[in-house]
């Protein structure tokens, strides 16, 4: 009866993930059911039950990653995990292994994570239940954070020894404020999700049930109306700004504007968009 139980759970997951998307078969991981909705690719964390970003994980959505950007069939990314955890964590046990002065997979997710920040397609976090700690790290380095209303955020580092040590200290001041960050990181109290809208954490916030399908519609508009060149472009400035200086910032923008403005493709773009807007005018009338 219990194996009985066991297979039905097991053909229910994969009835769910058809749903969201068609599985892809060239990305067999481990770790991460790796799926394809029109040109959105589904990254779903599944390591139960903590999701936590280990060097597995992070190895396997740096190679989703590198599959999305040479399949000019995928325009934007989606990544999730379960209805109860998105990710839960760095891998405090894999942690209480390493050796004094020997390097962690913190280094790794620095390397994942600023690639997923200068990634030239747009990445989304669908977050469900809880995104803590080095998860939570994953989460903040994505474009845009959709959460469900079970959705819950925090960063607990300091309560087990150790600092937000996957980007987190830079990303999340940025995002909510250097003051709420503080007081996010020093009490390691858990931010629902509610608060996480009204904080600029996350972007948007639905019924936990429409959080995957939403996300999944906002990349596949993301992938329609924008344009591939210009979004390169942009995300590998606002990448590249963290480390620059304002007045720096301010002008390597306008000679990435510039190139953008001169090249031979720009006539094309520009009628693109001129035609698009014509025709949504036509609709809206």
């Amino acid at each position: 009866m219990r194996k009985f139980f066991v297979i039905l759970t097991l053909v229910f997951s994969v009835i769910t993930l058809v749903q969201a998307g068609e599985l892809i078969s060239d990305l067999n991981f481990k770790n991460i059911e790796a799926s394809k909705d029109d040109s959105v690719l589904i990254l779903k964390i599944n390591v139960p039950p903590k999701n936590a970003v280990s060097t597995a994980v992070l190895s396997e959505i740096s190679a989703g990653l590198d599959f999305a950007q040479n399949n000019e069939s995928i325009g934007a990314i989606v990544i999730t995990g379960s209805q109860e955890v998105f990710s839960a964590g760095a891998g405090g046990e894999s942690l209480q292994k390493v050796k004094k002065n020997e390097e962690t997979h913190s280094f790794l997710a620095h390397k994942v994570f600023n690639k997923i920040e200068a990634f030239p397609k747009p990445v989304i976090a669908a977050v469900l239940g809880i995104s803590a700690g080095g998860g939570n790290e994953l989460a903040l380095s994505c474009d845009i954070r959709i959460a469900g209303e079970s959705a819950k955020f925090r960063q607990h580092e300091l309560q087990a020894g150790l600092i937000p040590g996957f980007g987190g200290m830079q990303r999340l001041p940025r995002l909510i404020g250097q003051s709420r960050a503080m007081q996010m990181i020093l009490t390691g109290r858990f931010v629902d999700a509610k608060e996480a809208l009204s904080i600029g954490l996350v972007s948007s916030v639905f019924p936990d049930a429409q959080v995957l399908s939403r996300a999944i519609a906002l990349a596949q508009q993301l992938n329609d109306n924008l344009d591939k060149k210009a979004l390169a472009q942009f995300k590998k400035r606002m990448a590249l700004s963290y480390n620059e200086t304002y007045k720096t910032a301010l002008r390597n923008d306008q000679l990435a504007f510039d190139k953008l403005a001169t090249s031979p493709d720009i006539k094309e773009a520009i009628g693109k968009f001129i035609k698009r807007q014509k025709a949504l005018s036509k609709k809206e009338k």
